[in-house]
């Protein structure tokens, strides 16, 4: 789910010739038989059709899906059908697993991979993103999710200063040398606090936000 596709058939003619005019139409069904979508296609002198490229939906039943290709030139007609799969993304794995909702990380085209993951829907940390080779400087594209059940009263720099260091205590990818400073901010509507990490190098400086979600006690 969240991908990007791109529909492709074949038109030939009883004699197994390319047909290159005709009108060739996609039609997307989910596992219970209903209609997702529905495109048409352009064709080439090969008989080569495609589609426009189309993302599968996320939160969408995952199974097998069912494309059917009808194609129509003149008098001349036919059908033909086939089956994809359709499983869910990282984003629907986690919100399974620990109930919150995480875009990937799609800075500059990076494949995002899980590269770190521990505890439960109640005290967790998560990392995800990935890199592109380069000479001198990495460019990566990653996020970094912590969260602990409870409200730790954040009313102060200083108390969101000491559960980002007692609390989470795992800070970034790279070492951290120095934290803030905290500054006030709303994040999804919520109360939060903003704050900057010095790292070693420049390219390794983060960022953090730091909020308590009262509909489910986490911070």
């Amino acid at each position: 789910m969240g991908q990007s596709t791109r529909l492709i058939a074949q038109v030939t003619d009883a004699a197994g010739q390319p047909v290159d005019d005709a009108d060739v139409t996609f039609t997307v069904a989910g596992p219970d038989g209903s209609e997702i979508v529905r495109l048409a296609a352009a064709g080439d002198a090969q008989g080569t059709y495609r589609s426009n490229d189309w993302t599968v939906a996320h939160r969408v039943p995952q199974g097998d899906w069912r494309v059917t290709v009808d194609a129509g030139a003149g008098a001349a007609a036919g059908q033909t059908s086939g089956q994809f799969p359709v499983v869910n993304s990282t984003s629907e794995t986690l919100l399974a697993k620990y109930g919150f909702w995480l875009d990937p990380p799609s800075l500059r085209g990076i494949q995002a991979t899980i590269s770190a993951e521990e505890g439960d829907a109640q005290n967790g940390r998560l990392a995800w993103g990935g890199f592109l080779p380069a000479l001198h400087i990495l460019p990566a594209s990653l996020v970094e999710l912590a969260w602990r059940s409870g409200d730790f009263h954040l009313d102060s720099s200083e108390a969101a200063r000491q559960f980002m260091l007692n609390q989470i205590g795992i800070l970034g990818f790279a070492p951290v040398r120095e934290i803030g400073p905290f500054e006030r901010t709303t994040f999804k509507g919520w109360d939060a606090w903003q704050a900057t990490g010095r790292s070693q190098f420049s390219y390794e400086d983060v960022a953090w936000l730091i909020f308590y979600t009262p509909e489910v006690d986490k911070t």
